[in-house]
């Protein structure tokens, strides 16, 4: 029966995985007839989708990208397969400009690498080498290779992520850098209810801590007095 279980899960987090890889990574369905999409900027200033698009092609991505208002920062869309990609700045939050261009660079990096076919494939991989060894006579086999892939997915995700903060700093302002070390060092977290621990919870395991990243910041601010 443990060996059954074991495989439903790597079965579901297969589908799972695959499903987003395709939505989010490939097809970029999000970016389809999205009634939150930020146009461009009839002033003849610079708006977030002019910045946005010019940021890529400054870091090499040759395909247009779309800017949507939601609830966080997230990337559509990579750098190999799909025909447009997007990103996603919570508007509502009031986050400072500097931060919110900031964090443009730092989601289209994450384009420029396909870091959503990277994050859904290996896991891919992972399941099915669950599954293969969940049919072992000892189920104790596939829970091993569980808790191995998780670590290794922690691992690849907090590297990832870790390249994109220094990417986004090396192409961004002093100004900017600045501007978000400041907002790092504000940043409390907020554990009072079960979602939010859960939350916090989260993020500490899949990313760099918050004093990592303030210590790649002050390192790269220190290298430019």
């Amino acid at each position: 029966m443990a060996a059954n279980i074991i495989r439903g899960v790597c079965g579901l987090a297969w589908v799972g995985g695959l499903y987003l890889g395709i939505r989010n990574g490939i097809v970029a369905s999000p970016l389809s007839n999205n009634v939150n999409v930020i146009p461009r900027n009839s002033d003849g200033k610079e708006g977030y989708y002019e910045y946005a698009n010019r940021m890529a092609k400054a870091i090499g991505i040759n395909k247009e990208i779309i800017v949507i208002k939601g609830d966080e920062f997230c990337h559509y869309g990579n750098n190999l397969f799909s025909t447009r990609a997007g990103i996603q700045i919570p508007l509502d939050q009031n986050l400072p400009d500097l931060i919110v261009r900031h964090m443009i660079i730092h989601e289209l990096v994450h384009i420029k690498c396909s870091d959503t076919l990277t994050w859904t494939f290996i896991p891919l991989i992972g399941s099915i080498f669950f599954i293969v060894m969940s049919k072992a006579r000892f189920s104790g086999y596939g829970l091993v290779g569980v808790i191995a892939g998780l670590l290794a997915y922690r691992d690849l995700h907090k590297w990832r992520e870790k390249q994109a903060c220094l990417s986004a700093i090396k192409h961004s302002s002093p100004e900017m850098n600045t501007e978000c070390l400041k907002w790092l060092e504000g940043q409390k977290d907020d554990d009072s209810s079960f979602r939010e621990r859960c939350i916090t919870f989260f993020l500490n395991t899949f990313n760099p801590s918050s004093h990592e990243m303030i210590s790649y910041y002050k390192a790269h601010l220190a290298q430019k007095v």
